[in-house]
């Protein structure tokens, strides 16, 4: 791929995720969700991210159940 496909991919990447957060999305998530996260190149304008990072930080609850919810909010992204 070359140098330029990159950083328009990277504008994509960005843009998408920007559209996201400015929504304001009202997550539909249990009680045992403490926050929701960002990280990563993705929220650095500059950057060429491959992917979102994005960290669902929970209450404590049962692993299994964190996986659960972690399906559910990714799909409301």
């Amino acid at each position: 791929m070359a140098i330029g496909h990159c950083g328009r991919f990277a504008t994509i990447i960005f843009d998408m995720v920007k559209e996201i957060w400015q929504r304001k999305p009202k997550l539909n998530c249990s009680k045992d969700v403490y926050d929701v996260v960002q990280f990563g190149s993705s929220i650095i304008e500059e950057a060429e991210p491959n992917d979102v990072d994005i960290a669902v930080i929970y209450n404590k609850i049962p692993l299994k159940e964190q996986l659960n919810q972690s399906q559910i909010l990714k799909q409301q992204l």
